[in-house]
């Protein structure tokens, strides 16, 4: 027998056969889903970017003074005075610390809002610990989505070596 001959007589099947296309395209919708998820969650974890509170109160290790919010300037001049009023009777300096790469601006009118009501000799604002190891206490100004991990331990290890155990954190959220 030769392989190309016909072994049976040609049928046509009553039920004809064809792409199922709905199923195709849900399960195309639904793998690329669940693909774009692990990729987002792969890069978050190697990117290493704090984006959680929670996280940040972890590394911490307490919770922050307050939690500004950014949109919401007019308010930050009672709390800055209520905290000013907690904080600056028993200390004598005040070190504004903002960490990363927050935006200026930011730390600039808090900065500002603080010289309000002290001194502006008594008030330091650096990203240098060098200047603010002179200050009875140091506030770190903070914002979600901007450090690293590594960048937060480092800094909580620069902070122990410089002495000063007294700090403080202000998160501010968008």
């Amino acid at each position: 027998p030769l392989p190309w001959r016909l072994i049976s007589d040609i049928t046509v099947s009553e039920n004809p056969v064809s792409p199922r296309k709905k199923r195709m395209i849900a399960f195309g919708l639904s793998s690329g889903f669940l693909v774009g998820v692990i990729l987002a969650l792969v890069m978050d974890k190697k990117t290493q970017i704090v984006f959680s509170e929670k996280e940040l109160i972890k590394i911490f290790g307490k919770e922050p003074v307050y939690k500004f919010p950014i949109n919401q300037k007019e308010y930050w001049g009672e709390t800055l005075n209520l905290i000013k009023k907690s904080y600056f009777m028993q200390t004598t300096k005040l070190g504004l610390i903002p960490l990363g790469n927050i935006n200026n601006k930011l730390s600039s009118i808090i900065h500002q809002e603080f010289e309000k009501l002290i001194d502006t000799q008594k008030i330091i604002l650096s990203k240098d610990l060098n200047e603010t190891i002179k200050c009875d206490v140091q506030f770190i100004i903070i914002q979600k989505g901007i450090n690293t991990k590594y960048e937060l331990k480092d800094f909580l290890k620069r902070l122990e070596l410089q002495g000063n155990k007294n700090f403080e954190w202000l998160l501010f959220k968008t």
